[in-house]
């Protein structure tokens, strides 16, 4: 591939993984419960609003999880990937492409888990400033996958949940995404 059509993938990648980031976020700090006077919450909202606010029309919340945000999210990462592909030399299977677009999804959404626990972890061990928005959204963030793991592990001096989740996290990379990317490579392959 020319060095042209490299800059534009990594380009197009880049443009579009942070678009789905910011509407992953939302998705996921409303699902949380997240303080939606938060600047942080508040700007994640303003960006991803007018993309949101039609699609919620149609596809209604599912109790806290922002089901328009959900789809807009999918679809964005299937514009991703059809993008890439094009760029690459052909455009597969649109089955393929869902496939694909989803596991890439569901990859940002576990890269998205990991970031935010080893930065609880993190806040968890250095005095920090809490008037800084960030930091609650963090134990927002963290608090729902690390609570069912809390329940299970007995009293003990260390909390050991995060590694666990951490755990549980990469172990899903290997057992969903992976088998999602080489499904996806199997429906191109034909």
């Amino acid at each position: 591939m020319s060095p042209f059509a490299n800059a534009g993938q990594f380009l197009v990648a880049t443009a579009f993984g942070l678009a789905i980031l910011v509407v992953l976020l939302r998705v996921w700090l409303q699902a949380a419960g997240a303080n939606y006077y938060n600047p942080i919450c508040q700007v994640l909202h303003r960006l991803t609003q007018p993309l949101i606010g039609p699609l919620r029309r149609v596809l209604p919340p599912l109790g806290r999880v922002e089901t328009a945000g959900v789809v807009l999210a999918w679809l964005l990462a299937l514009a991703k990937v059809a993008a890439m592909a094009g760029l690459a030399g052909g455009l597969p299977p649109f089955a393929a492409l869902a496939v694909w677009a989803l596991a890439d999804l569901l990859s940002l959404l576990l890269w998205l888990a990991f970031w935010a626990l080893l930065a609880g972890v993190l806040l968890s061990w250095f005095p920090v400033d809490n008037r800084n928005p960030a930091v609650p959204l963090v134990y927002q963030m963290t608090g729902p996958l690390l609570a069912p793991i809390r329940r299970l592990l007995p009293e003990m001096p260390i909390d050991l949940s995060p590694m666990i989740a951490i755990l549980a996290v990469q172990l899903a990379r290997i057992l969903v995404v992976e088998p999602l990317h080489q499904l996806a490579g199997r429906m191109v392959l034909g």
